[in-house]
């Protein structure tokens, strides 16, 4: 079933099929209508059209603004003709009589045909076909609003509508509008002139400063006089002479084109209005039609933010013209996919929908905005009929997208999007409909062929939604979900079998092991299942032993594996071993499992989650464990390393949790300390034994990394501050990692680091310990420190890398280290803009180097570059230096002869503008310097670049509680949506009361953010 939901075209509505004689008896299926108010739905063969109804909830006018909030339109099946059905205010009144009335359709149709004074024949055709009935369902739609119960229970008297807002309406200040609307609207003798009529008195009916108008005069004339006169003076008092005139001109002009306004003391040109589309101007004007006619907004934070992003003032409205001279379909879709997420990103699902349904073409761009945006709406337990209309209409777009390409061809990301439609009916409640969705991803397998990946990609879908099903006690759904996915898991091909379909010596079963981990994962952990678990544990066990693949060998540093069992020791040692060892396996069965992991790596990380498990009931016993199996005899010069890792954590970062770490986050902190205690000795002896001692480390970053063992007491004073150690050891600890960093006298002598390269990143990372440690004077002692020995690095290029890693780390902490963080990024750019050569080959080689420092590197997958320069500015809240880093991107990049190198940081330059909001500048530098007739596609991805850098725009990184500052004096305009007075003095903001600098408070301000002219 196609058709349109119109008075005129209504986008957003909530679309259902439902029972006339019961409308809340609906069929499950739903959707929203479309920028023409446009829908689909599925109509079961067996359906009695006789009884049913197409009911549209809410929505928008898209012509006239026009809000429906919860007001239902709705339109008998039997109104149908040739598959297409229209839902009007006048077809709502059918088949509301229809069910007071116990009539046939015929007989609803003739009576309400005679109510309203209208030809019977065209009271199911589209209120855009005729001006009677565009003219009728306005007015129609207008008393709806104006009711509790909307159309329901309305009669008319032989097309009186006069009489009906006199019996529905009860405010008579509105009564009075809607009657004078009426006049002026009964005068059209067009639909789009009906329209403009509409939109006029529009804002005249919103208008707060009419209520006390008296518009009881006979002629629309004499009432035009008096509303000019109104309109001209509250415009004259607010000192705006160009500002409104283009809204100001149209509206006056329309009331009465004859009308004199020059001595209201504005002079008002006369264009020409003939075809002029008012409500187009009206939505367009930076007076947005949301915002009542001269009215000026409250000034504060929500109503600025709300005006801001539903106004064409936005950056993100502004951006539109990013793609203004593009034909390209794919470059135009990005970058309106971009702008939309940008809606949803800033807190505006409605914007975000609305903007997605004038501008996307495309069903798979369609069916992932429809999702995100549904997720947006159930996570905050908000519109979750609207949500489940976008899942509904979006899983149908999703189908047709991938039916059209062929299911051989899904990728991941395909599954992925179906995994998310599967989670979110879970979210809902919409059993019925989850179901669905795994029945027809079951359809989908056969399709799939030899292509592992979307097999990995259904079954996390299904695992995950199992996991919420257990988490939410509906256990037999969360058992009969992974049953699926088992299912699913045991057809997934080898890997890389659809790449080399003839060389199985390149296959081996990675996916189909972690997805059988997954699902084993669940089992225990959240079902608490045991049996399940372990018989999957034996089955991935099975598979490692004997995969039925001949001839699959991965050598790796001079070793030979079998393929398998090399790409999925990770799941035996961080998945299976965990489950065993919680689940009691002795010491002996732990060791016969570790047994089959083929590198060293995990078998350490095998025999460190054994003893993490065993570690809560039994420290001393799980500190044994390590001391007797980490040992330098079976882990060579790395067993120190590997021994601390175990009692500690994983690297520099607390991403992977072993002994220490995960008794702290369980509250065991007695038991924490002894393996902190454990790992300091461990340490202890490395140093004293010389073992990774910095003479032996080199200056590269992935071999230092190696040799960490030096740089481990920051770590242990980390550890022993939050397990509860007293002060003293926690600072004993802590001294003795800032001697070794700084070659101090009583360093221990096999410790000492002396290069400025290392010393660097080990002060680095004591200032990140001290800053997670809630201590941040200290840490930014340390920052200090680290800049400084940072600076002493001869070779430029190990400085430039120390000195980003220090910047990275403070800018994650946000406005506390504002100051420091700065003070780094300065040295980077004075770095890459100095005399000195950072790279001394060559000149060429040289301008590369300053331009990667200053532009970074670019990631495709996600239109980016990451570490640049700019955006580190933009981070610590200067646009100032983050311009002129910018600028000095666009000199070096200049200077590089090879074209790809210098196209590429052009790009880079395009970013860099679009980090601060500076559409046109970006724009008008890629047309000059990528140029679209020698480098089309360099010239598109830049502006994909740009729309994808506006998404994520934000002035005021180091704050979580403001993104815009509109005329860029540090001040935010508004602030974010559940802001707290504490996050907003912790950041030290003040709100701008005057957004657009104009030298006119917001409050008083009509265009509070516009400061110019027509």
């Amino acid at each position: 079933m196609l058709g349109k939901v119109v008075d005129p075209a209504i986008e957003n509505a909530i679309v259902k099929m439902c029972r006339i004689d019961s409308p809340s008896m609906c069929l499950t299926q739903k959707t929203l209508t479309n920028a023409v108010g446009g829908y689909s739905l599925q109509v079961p063969g067996d359906t009695d059209l006789t009884a049913h109804s197409i009911v549209s909830i809410g929505g928008s006018d898209t012509e006239t603004g026009e809000s429906l909030g919860r007001m239902a339109l709705s339109s008998p099946l039997a109104f149908s003709e040739n598959g297409m059905l229209y839902v009007t205010p006048v077809t709502t009144l059918v088949s509301n009589y229809m069910m007071s009335q116990s009539v046939d359709v015929e007989t609803a149709r003739a009576a309400i045909a005679s109510q309203l004074n209208l030809s019977e024949s065209i009271l199911d055709d589209s209120t855009e076909s005729s001006a009677s009935l565009m003219k009728t369902g306005l007015m129609l739609t207008q008393v709806g609003l104006n009711r509790t119960e909307g159309l329901s229970g309305l009669t008319v008297n032989n097309g009186d509508l006069d009489a009906l807002i006199d019996s529905q309406v009860s405010d008579a200040t509105v009564r009075a509008k809607l009657k004078e609307t009426n006049r002026y609207i009964q005068a059209a003798t067009t639909v789009s002139g009906a329209v403009n009529a509409f939109v006029v008195h529009k804002a005249v009916l919103e208008s707060a400063f009419l209520n006390s108008a008296d518009l009881s005069d006979a002629t629309t004339s004499s009432n035009a006089e008096k509303i000019t006169e109104k309109v001209l003076q509250i415009l004259s008092d607010n000192g705006v002479s160009q500002a409104n005139r283009a809204q100001a001109q149209l509206i006056l002009s329309k009331l009465d084109s004859s009308l004199d306004v020059t001595d209201a003391g504005m002079t008002i040109p006369e264009p020409d209005l003939s075809g002029v589309n008012l409500a187009a101007v009206v939505v367009d004007n930076l007076l947005n039609n949301e915002q009542p006619l001269a009215e000026a907004l409250s000034g504060d934070s929500d109503s600025k933010r709300a005006y801001y992003f539903a106004s064409s003032a936005s950056y993100l409205a502004q951006s539109e013209t990013i793609v203004a001279d593009v034909t390209d379909v794919d470059t135009m879709e990005d970058v309106y996919v971009a702008l939309a997420e940008a809606y949803l990103k800033n807190g505006e699902p409605e914007l975000a929908l609305q903007y997605a349904n004038r501008k996307l073409f495309k069903p798979i761009s369609e069916a992932e905005i429809s999702e995100a945006i549904a997720s947006h709406y159930i996570d905050n337990n908000e519109e979750l009929e609207t949500a489940e209309a976008l899942l509904d209409k979006g899983l149908e777009l999703l189908k047709s997208y991938l039916e059209s390409k062929g299911y051989a061809s899904v990728k991941s990301s395909d599954m992925v999007l179906f995994r998310n439609y599967y989670v979110d009916y879970t979210k809902l409640g919409a059993t019925a409909k989850a179901e669905a969705v795994t029945a027809y991803m079951l359809s989908m397998v056969d399709g799939f062929g030899d292509n592992s990946t979307p097999f990995m990609a259904y079954v996390f879908g299904l695992t995950e939604a199992a996991e919420a099903y257990a988490d939410n006690g509906q256990i037999a759904l969360a058992r009969s979900t992974l049953q699926t996915a088992y299912d699913i898991a045991l057809q997934t091909p080898p890997n890389k079998k659809a790449t080399y379909p003839d060389t199985p010596s390149k296959w081996y079963y990675q996916i189909k092991i972690y997805s059988m981990a997954a699902i084993m994962d669940v089992y225990y952990w959240h079902l608490n299942d045991a049996g399940q678990a372990l018989s999957l544990a034996d089955e991935i066990k099975s598979i490692r032993a004997n995969d039925g693949i001949a001839g699959n060998i991965k050598t790796s540093g001079g070793i030979d594996y079998d393929a398998t069992v090399y790409y999925t020791d990770s799941k035996v040692s961080n998945n299976i071993i965990p489950i065993l060892a919680d689940y009691g396996y002795s010491k002996a069965d732990i060791s016969e499992v570790i047994g089959t992991i083929g590198r060293d790596t995990y078998i350490a990380n095998g025999w460190a989650n054994y003893a993490k498990a065993y570690a809560k009931t039994d420290i001393d016993g799980a500190l044994q464990i390590i001391s007797d199996e980490m040992t330098a005899s079976v882990f060579g010069s790395d067993y120190s390393r590997d021994v601390v890792k175990a009692l500690t954590y994983n690297g520099v970062a607390k991403d992977t949790d072993y002994m220490a770490q995960y008794l702290i986050d369980g509250g065991y902190n007695a038991s924490a300390l002894k393996a902190i205690d454990a790992a300091k000795v461990a340490l202890d002896q490395a140093v004293s034994e010389g073992i990774e001692s910095a003479a032996t480390a080199s200056t590269s970053y992935s071999d230092r990394a190696r040799y960490y063992v030096n740089y481990g007491y920051a770590k242990l004073a980390n550890l022993y501050y939050f397990a509860g150690a007293p002060e003293s050891t926690v600072n004993e600890t802590m001294d003795l990692a800032v001697a070794i960093a700084t070659n101090a006298d009583n360093a221990p002598e096999n410790a000492k680091v002396s290069e400025p390269y290392h010393q660097a990143y080990a002060l680095t990372y004591i200032a990140r310990h001290y800053l997670q440690m809630g201590m941040t004077d200290k840490g930014i002692e340390y920052a200090e420190m680290a800049l400084e020995y940072a600076e002493k690095i001869e070779d430029l290029a190990n400085r430039e890398k120390r000195l980003a890693t220090l910047a990275t780390i403070l800018n994650d902490e946000g406005y506390s280290t504002l100051a420091v963080s700065t003070k780094v990024t300065d040295a980077i750019y004075a770095l890459a803009t100095g005399t000195a050569m950072v790279v001394s080959d060559s000149a060429q080689e040289d301008y590369v180097a300053r331009a990667e420092i200053l532009g970074g590197s670019y990631n495709s997958s996600l239109h980016a570059f990451t570490s640049n320069l700019a955006y580190n500015y933009v981070e610590v809240n200067n646009p100032a230096k983050a311009q002129n880093a910018v600028n000095a991107l666009i000199g070096v990049a200049g200077n590089i002869a090879n074209e790809d190198d210098r196209i590429k940081f052009y790009k880079a330059v395009v970013y860099g503008y679009a980090l601060l909001n500076q559409v046109e500048l970006a724009k008008s530098f890629a047309v000059t310097n990528i140029p679209k007739a020698v480098h089309n596609a360099h010239y598109l991805d830049s502006l994909v670049i740009l729309s994808t850098a506006l998404a994520d725009y934000d002035a005021f990184e180091t704050c979580e509680v403001a993104t815009v500052d509109f005329d860029e004096d540090g001040k935010p305009d508004f602030y974010d949506y559940g802001a707290t007075n504490d996050q907003i003095a912790a950041c030290g903001l003040t709100l701008d009361d005057d957004s657009d600098g104009d030298g006119v408070i917001d409050s008083n301000d009509l265009t509070p953010f516009y400061a110019g002219s027509y």
